[in-house]
């Protein structure tokens, strides 16, 4: 249990490491005093009433926690209290997880662009999208004709409406690698 004092401009602040020993509430169950365990004997010090709220939740006694706190008149004001307590458990926040939607891949299945390997294309990409296990973050959908039959087999990659052309088997998995990394 160690007592640091550190002094930043004029006014010192004390560095107090102890066990908690508990608090003392005011009459409407706000915790007001911190009571610490120190070597130098049990210490009380105020709280300030957003530290109280959060502390009163957050350590329980028995923790070993460390107190910055600015000495006062007749008493010591908390600036901050950290627990030092390994077994104390802090519950991690619940996961963020993006919601990615899948990458929409539509492939042209009209006449013009079938003719000129858009059915090769289709299984192309099916075959990448098994060998990759991307079933849940890719989307392929046939459409009728995207208005450039001529330039087929097309593709477009959503959401973004990335367009090609003249596609082959062989570019499939360099488009499907350029895209699933920017979808990260």
């Amino acid at each position: 249990m160690k007592h640091y004092e550190l002094m930043q401009g004029n006014s010192p602040k004390i560095s107090i490491q102890g066990r908690y020993l508990g608090g003392i509430t005011s009459s409407k169950g706000h915790l007001k005093w911190l009571r610490i365990e120190t070597e130098r004997g049990e210490q009380q010090i105020k709280l300030s009433k957003y530290i109280g709220c959060t502390l009163s939740q957050e350590i329980q006694p028995g923790a070993e926690i460390r107190v910055w706190a600015r000495p006062k008149k007749d008493y010591l004001k908390a600036l901050m209290v950290v627990p030092l307590n390994p077994k104390l458990k802090i519950e991690p926040l619940p996961e963020l997880s993006r919601q990615f939607k899948p990458l929409t891949i539509q492939v042209c299945q009209k006449g013009g662009c079938r003719k000129r390997g858009g059915a090769k294309v289709w299984a192309a990409l099916q075959q990448e999208i098994e060998a990759r296990k991307a079933g849940s973050t890719i989307c392929l959908e046939a459409t009728g004709c995207q208005k450039n039959c001529k330039q087929g087999p097309n593709i477009c990659l959503g959401p973004k409406s990335v367009r090609y052309s003249r596609v082959q088997t062989s570019q499939v998995p360099v488009i499907l690698e350029k895209h699933l990394l920017t979808q990260r």
